[in-house]
């Protein structure tokens, strides 16, 4: 990419060298001209997006031991607008990516975290680290794709990544990399201090849509296999 970016700028430069030298104005000039070129271009999804995607991902994947992956893949509802990113009749689950420690995530509906709702509703916060030394969406995807391949699901594994905003043809456009971190799982009951849903109802009708940042560690979250029975998932499963 620099190399398409650099050499038309360098053979205009050398043309408008006078006696080996360039003034001031000229090369400003053709800085400006080139400056576009040299900017980072965008991606296809953005950064926000490709957390959001390898997050939940990342939590399908980790499902696999607990209820199976095809049927994982079948109730992942994230990428469709659903409420909640993963759609039991039991209980669901929604997966909320992170950048940074301590862990706050954005919240953009109110009713995702309505206990009232869903009784049996979990928050999993997904770190997701911005590294060099880390992997590509693309990089990412394939191992997602490989491992649906396998199990019998990619044609549904593809459409669901389709509907989030990946398309293969884009792949060679990535550059961000990431890398997984920990995992922060709330159960969420009416106890739990989130916005109270309830609120809603007393809103002006002016205001149609709030949107807020939770702070995770402040909640009540399952502590690995000291807390493996207390999840909202089934079998007492520990993703």
């Amino acid at each position: 990419r620099w190399r398409f970016a650099i050499e038309p700028f360098a053979a205009d430069l050398v043309m408008e060298m006078k006696n080996d030298k360039i003034d001031l104005q000229t090369l400003n000039k053709l800085v400006e001209e080139y400056r576009a070129l040299w900017r980072r271009p965008r991606e296809p999804m953005d950064v926000r997006a490709q957390r959001g995607l390898i997050a939940e991902m990342s939590v399908i994947e980790r499902l696999d031991p607990i209820i199976g992956f095809a049927a994982a893949v079948d109730r992942w509802g994230g990428p469709f607008n659903e409420l909640h990113d993963v759609i039991d009749d039991d209980w669901h689950l929604e997966v909320k990516s992170y950048a940074e420690e301590p862990p706050r995530v954005r919240i953009s509906e109110v009713q995702q975290l309505d206990a009232r709702i869903d009784p049996k509703l979990t928050v999993v916060g997904v770190h997701i680290m911005g590294t060099s030394k880390g992997k590509s969406l693309p990089e990412f995807i394939d191992e997602f794709i490989n491992l649906a391949l396998e199990k019998g699901v990619e044609s549904m594994a593809a459409e669901i990544l389709g509907a989030a905003g990946w398309n293969d043809e884009d792949r060679e456009e990535y550059y961000s990399r990431f890398m997984l971190g920990r995992m922060i799982i709330c159960p969420i009951h009416q106890s739990t201090p989130v916005f109270p849903p309830h609120l809603l109802e007393q809103l002006p009708y002016s205001v149609d849509k709030i949107t807020y940042r939770l702070a995770l560690n402040d909640l009540f979250h399952l502590n690995g296999a000291k807390d493996a029975g207390r999840t909202e998932l089934p079998k007492g499963g520990e993703i």
